[in-house]
């Protein structure tokens, strides 16, 4: 990208040759630059990192939110068991 505003500055040429010229080098690079972009994110078909990433942290959330309400509800049994076993005789 560097090299390409450098090299390809169309913008300070006067001739309108010269300056269609290092317009179209300068055009033409940033394309290629684009379709390397769209390459690299390309997942072939699969749902993008991003998205992946979100949804995996959504589904542990609801895992762990799942663990605390049963360690909780186990609690409370245990409780209520211990409960009623001090009040039997025996």
């Amino acid at each position: 990208m560097p090299t390409t505003l450098a090299g390809h500055a169309f913008w300070e040429h006067e001739d309108p040759a010269e300056r269609r010229t290092q317009r179209l080098h300068f055009l033409k690079n940033m394309s290629m630059l684009g379709g390397l972009l769209l390459a690299a994110a390309d997942t072939e078909g699969r749902p993008s990192l991003r998205y992946r990433t979100e949804h995996f942290t959504k589904d542990r959330r609801r895992s762990i939110r799942r663990g605390i309400r049963a360690a909780r509800r186990d609690a409370r049994i245990a409780m209520k068991s211990a409960a009623v076993g001090r009040r039997l005789p025996g």
